[in-house]
């Protein structure tokens, strides 16, 4: 199965998921659900045309993956572009509330145009408005750099636990 992605996910609150495939930049990849079912539209049904059962196999592991993720490091670095071009309106005004909540806005309430913070540092009560703010920004808004992203790509692509493909292998 060397078509198989290897997955990386953690928990950025109780419903949404930050994911990278193959190393590639980490995404909010929404809830739990949403990401699944666009592993399965995007991964596993193109990959079950050419690869007969790849699906049954990838889609439960998978599955299991969102489900027992971790909780995204306090430390993880989350850098924030407040309105990139092409990018709605909308974007630009959750930026600037997010910044609001972290201390970050200045006297009119706007966000710089780029600003980081640490995951650590959004308010943490349950369901918050600065989590849901963070949870709405676009990809092209956000960078996120976790504690281990500067450790070698070789150490990471050991990690047994997020490697789909090892997971399906020990599976059968």
């Amino acid at each position: 199965m060397e078509c198989m992605p290897a997955v990386r996910c953690y928990k950025i609150d109780d419903e949404h998921r930050l994911v990278s495939l193959n190393g590639k930049r980490w995404e909010n990849a929404g809830w739990q659900y949403s990401a699944i079912g666009s592993f399965i539209t995007d991964f596993a049904y193109p990959i079950e045309m050419e690869t007969p059962g790849f699906a049954k196999a990838a889609i439960p592991v998978y599955r299991d993956l969102m489900r027992n993720a971790g909780q995204l490091p306090a430390e993880t670095i989350i850098e924030i572009t407040r309105m990139p071009e092409g990018l709605e309106d909308y974007c630009r005004r959750a930026a600037d509330e997010l910044a609001g909540y972290l201390g970050l806005a200045d006297g009119e309430g706007r966000a710089p145009e780029r600003f980081s913070f640490r995951f650590g540092d959004v308010p943490a009560e349950p369901r918050g408005s600065a989590m849901y703010k963070l949870c709405n920004l676009r990809s092209q808004q956000l960078t996120w750099t976790l504690p281990q992203d500067t450790a070698a790509t070789q150490q990471i692509d050991n990690e047994p636990s997020t490697d789909l493909a090892q997971l399906i292998l020990e599976l059968d």
